[in-house]
């Protein structure tokens, strides 16, 4: 049994993890960015070495940065291993004859079909395989990534719809029922943001009339929150970064009303199975929009 000191610690440490997460998911994308050519890299020999420079730099940064998340979060054994193999492939390649013979439409389908497109079988695997509030099965049948952007949305969406994460984060704030993992729960950081939130989400009727559980986890730039029973098991992820455009993007794993969500504000995929969708708000109106939005959500009911 862990004292407490022990749990507190562990419990930070998750903290840190998933901040830790979002710093390198975006260092990640960003590098992907760079990494697609414009005509001008191939205009002579000398800018088509330092194309393939960037690229063997890009690609070691993040071998970096996705092999500290995976590490961080026990991503299993047989992805963390394929993963290092493809950026061990994909540098071999680089550094062979052949690639310096390619030329711009070459590189550009060498890029897309090992680095930036993700095929719509593995996406669709991920949104029906990594669902909140699962247990033995979190995770069965998600195909195994083959791009490094696939690699990328493999661990994000492992993370953030990962109840156990939430879960190990302490508790800033909650209201509890008599069984046990009914409740509300405003996790991470203890701030004005976070507690309006919490008390704007206790006073608003979603909890028991629509959820028996919603667990918030308010970060340094970014909001998460998981509900039950608004379809399933809704995450939403709140990016604070731009207080005047606050990006609010979802993910609701279980479709029980295509009528209902196709009202969604911000809805892009209204399959028979599921809904994504974001929108945009503001600091004056974000507390607002989500509960709305919150209330909009088709249950399991």
């Amino acid at each position: 049994m862990k004292n407490e000191e022990q749990k507190k610690e562990i419990n930070n440490n998750t903290l840190e993890k998933i901040e830790t997460l979002f710093t390198y998911d975006l260092k990640v994308k960003n590098l992907i960015n760079m990494l697609v050519p414009s005509e001008m890299d191939f205009y002579d020999d000398d800018l088509k070495f330092k194309y393939k420079e960037k690229l063997e730099d890009c690609l070691d940064k993040i071998k970096t940065y996705l092999n500290k998340i995976m590490l961080d979060f026990k991503i299993k054994e047989e992805i963390i291993k394929s993963f290092n193999l493809k950026i061990s492939e994909l540098l071999k390649f680089i550094e062979s004859p052949y690639f310096l013979n390619l030329d711009y439409n070459g590189i550009s389908s060498f890029i897309q079909g090992n680095i930036t497109n993700m095929s719509e079988y593995f996406v669709y695997s991920v949104y029906r395989g990594f669902i909140g509030y699962m247990d033995d099965e979190y995770g069965e049948n998600v195909k195994n990534p083959n791009t490094i952007n696939e690699y990328l949305n493999y661990v994000h969406s492992y993370v953030t719809n990962n109840y156990e994460f939430y879960n190990n984060v302490p508790s800033v704030l909650e209201l509890r029922c008599n069984i046990s993992w009914m409740g509300i729960y405003l996790r991470g950081i203890d701030n004005n943001l976070g507690r309006d939130l919490f008390k704007k989400i206790t006073e608003s009727g979603l909890f028991r009339e629509k959820t028996d559980r919603i667990d918030i986890l308010n970060l340094k730039k970014r909001i998460l929150i998981m509900a039950r029973d608004l379809g399933h098991a809704t995450v939403i992820d709140v990016d604070l970064t731009n207080e005047n455009e606050i990006l609010v993007s979802y993910f609701i794993p279980k479709n029980t009303n295509q009528e209902l969500m196709a009202k969604l504000k911000g809805i892009n995929i209204n399959s028979k199975e599921f809904g994504t969708g974001k929108f945009i708000s503001n600091k004056d109106n974000l507390i607002d929009d989500l509960c709305e939005f919150m209330k909009m959500i088709p249950t399991d009911l």
